[in-house]
């Protein structure tokens, strides 16, 4: 099988072109490839498909095998590669998307005859961490996020080419609070010199609990993505959409 590994805000997926490909038992192998330490390592499987409906179709699997909707950072990679892999003429600003969340429009930007990632403009995004029926901490978790942003360090471990290392991810998170009882809204940066995954965040925070998410405990939503008109010292964040940039 052959397959391309792409990335959008550090959302990383296996990609198969069906087009020339044929998967089969997409669920299992989207388990297999996306395991960290014995297989390529994603966060799941989405597979390029022919569609009748829009200009390809994007049949997306989890992590865990399960089939996912939508997501945002996997169409942007999907229409990259449908235009820089003739799926689609070299004329078109436009791709269309079929996927389980619908027909989606993707606004193609090109340089030097290939599409240009949409991602190089992205500072920050936002995002909506649910908890799994059974999966929350343990009772009182709700009241401990201002005390958890009170430290001046929040480290975590990251993997980079050259081993392990500690990173400190606490002047990355811009905003954490409570929406409701059971979901966690977050604002994270996103470039890729920062970028910082929510999942890290959560990990970081249940462990500062004295706890210990089981596996696939929350849902993530991402919200929404973020270009930075600021600098530094003080930041001025914009939607990729109110640029023209982000997937419609």
């Amino acid at each position: 099988m052959e397959f391309t590994k792409m990335q959008g805000i550090g959302n990383d997926y296996v990609y198969v072109d069906c087009f020339r490909e044929k998967v089969e038992h997409p669920g299992a192998v989207s388990k297999y490839v996306s395991d960290r330490h014995f297989g390529i390592g994603s966060d799941g499987l989405i597979l390029i498909c022919p569609s009748d409906k829009a200009d390809c179709r994007m049949d997306m699997y989890n992590a865990d095998g399960s089939q996912g909707i939508m997501c945002g950072n996997g169409v942007r990679c999907v229409g990259k590669y449908a235009y820089d892999h003739g799926i689609v003429d070299k004329d078109r600003r436009t791709i269309t998307v079929e996927t389980l969340g619908g027909i989606k429009t993707l606004k193609i930007q090109v340089e030097d005859g290939k599409a240009s990632k949409a991602m190089s403009l992205v500072a920050a995004a936002d995002y909506l961490v649910e908890f799994r029926p059974g999966k929350a901490p343990a009772d009182g978790w709700q009241t401990r996020i201002t005390e958890f942003l009170k430290q001046p360090e929040i480290l975590v471990t990251k993997e980079t080419k050259k081993g392990e290392k500690q990173v400190d991810i606490r002047p990355f998170i811009y905003k954490m609070n409570l929406q409701n009882d059971n979901r966690i809204f977050l604002s994270l940066a996103s470039a890729s010199a920062n970028y910082t995954k929510p999942d890290a965040v959560m990990d970081a925070f249940t462990s500062w609990l004295g706890q210990e998410l089981p596996e696939f405990a929350c849902m993530i939503h991402r919200l929404e993505v973020y270009a930075d008109l600021g600098n530094e010292k003080k930041h001025k964040f914009v939607s990729l959409e109110s640029l023209g940039v982000e997937v419609q």
